[in-house]
């Protein structure tokens, strides 16, 4: 049964919540299913002026929010928008396509006027850094100038892998710093 209280509506599950507390505000993390069966991520804020819950990210049919994390000493929001695609199935013409997730941005939440903005484009990130990609957000320092995050590299060797790395992001610059080497894409 879907929610249907203090503001939030229509969401399956409750994800997680986290809290910013140069906002004194509550970060809501939900999800729903769709109709292709696939989850789709929203996040709600609560701030004490705030009656109830209102929806700072609304994930819809193709597109989803992951990966919240929030500065300790900035009012300052960061989750990664996933979209939906469909994969084709390799070497076989009839099978069914799959459904994959493309990382499309960073986004970042101020929760104290709720304006939202792209902080790390995909494409951009993407030509700057030889195809590398975001593939996980993992905290936002304290100032949110910067987030610490696994990032994806293409290895330039004939069939390489692709390379996994715990990074700090810097957001001016779209430089990061390789933390640690990570010997798959989960550790």
């Amino acid at each position: 049964m879907p929610w249907n209280v203090d503001g939030v509506s229509g969401e399956d599950r409750f994800v997680a919540l986290h809290y910013n507390p140069p906002a004194a505000a509550l970060i809501a993390q939900f999800e729903r299913k769709t109709g292709v069966g696939y989850p789709v991520g929203s996040i709600y804020v609560k701030r004490p002026s705030d009656e109830q819950y209102w929806k700072a990210f609304a994930g819809d049919d193709t597109t989803t929010a992951v990966d919240v994390a929030t500065a300790s000493r900035a009012p300052l929001l960061f989750f990664q928008v996933l979209v939906v695609s469909k994969t084709p199935k390799a070497g076989d013409p009839k099978a069914k396509a799959g459904i994959g997730m493309n990382w499309s941005h960073v986004g970042r939440i101020d929760l104290s006027t709720g304006e939202q903005s792209v902080v790390v484009d995909a494409k951009r990130f993407r030509e700057r850094h030889d195809g590398a990609w975001v593939s996980r957000l993992i905290s936002a320092s304290e100032d949110g100038k910067s987030i610490l995050c696994k990032i994806a590299v293409h290895k330039s060797a004939p069939n390489a892998r692709i390379g996994y790395s715990v990074c700090r992001l810097h957001l001016e610059t779209l430089d990061f710093d390789v933390l640690a080497a990570l010997s798959t894409t989960f550790f």
